[in-house]
């Protein structure tokens, strides 16, 4: 009878250590995915913009502000109608594409953004479409300038209309570089001077709005990142200039990391 108790203690305590040890081996390789995939680089930064409410709150924040800030200058300056108009970037500001990003960072897709963006697949940012709205009814342009190629251009302006989002005008990068570093200086005087690539009447320039520190006249990266914080360099941001998060991708990326 003892014989028999032994034999089923043996029996029970290496079933109890084969399930734990089933149990220990699911839960390092679940680990070990996790891990995996949250060391990737781009994971928090894609993360965090596509599924915080802290990027939504920023966004409508900036967009709520300037619209009130734009209806100050407008009064303040007796503006009338198409005599004034903002410059907008599209990418990350207008429209978000992180969808790329998380089938291309996290997933493994390697789906080229190009594709992507023919494929009309970007959304509105938040707040966006409602202060397009309200600075068109006012009577300003909407001016987009943005460093995608110009081989996109029919895809880009198609994607902004069936989203919903307003524009005067689209203009792109006629390199067709496709990057963020292309200067965006000589279409921003353009668009001010009504001259050519800018199809409208020159007009006041009231706001710039942008995810990158080059999306605004006379600013770089590389000059931006040794200025004082607090500094007059700054100055501009809150009042004319008004910039967006993207923690993704960005001019910052060839900063040193210190």
């Amino acid at each position: 009878m003892l014989k028999k108790i032994a034999v089923g203690i043996l029996l029970l305590s290496s079933s109890v250590s084969i399930s734990l040890a089933a149990t220990n081996t699911a839960a390092e390789t679940a680990s070990g995915h996790a891990k995996t995939t949250a060391t990737n680089p781009e994971y928090y930064a894609d993360m965090w913009y596509r599924d915080s409410a802290e990027r939504n709150a920023i966004y409508r924040e900036v967009y709520l502000l300037a619209e009130q800030i734009i209806k100050q200058k407008v009064a303040a300056q007796n503006l009338k109608p198409k005599q004034w108009g903002i410059v907008l970037d599209i990418d990350e500001t207008a429209l978000d594409n992180s969808e790329w990003n998380y089938q291309h960072d996290i997933q493994g897709k390697q789906q080229s953004w190009n594709n992507f963006a023919t494929r009309s697949q970007s959304i509105p940012t938040p707040g966006v479409k409602k202060f397009i709205n309200a600075i068109h009814q006012m009577g300003g342009y909407i001016n987009f300038i943005s460093n995608r190629p110009a081989t996109l251009q029919a895809a880009t302006e198609k994607d902004l209309k069936e989203q919903g989002i307003y524009f005067d005008q689209v203009l792109l990068d006629a390199t067709n570089q496709g990057t963020s570093f292309v200067d965006k200086n000589p279409r921003f005087t353009a668009v001010i001077n009504g001259q050519s690539p800018s199809k409208l009447p020159a007009q006041k320039i009231l706001a710039w709005f942008g995810d990158n520190i080059q999306d605004f006249p006379g600013l770089y990266q590389k000059q931006m990142i040794k200025q004082n914080a607090n500094g007059n360099a700054y100055n501009d941001f809150g009042v004319n200039f008004f910039i967006l998060p993207n923690p993704m991708y960005g001019s910052w990326e060839a900063n040193q990391f210190n």
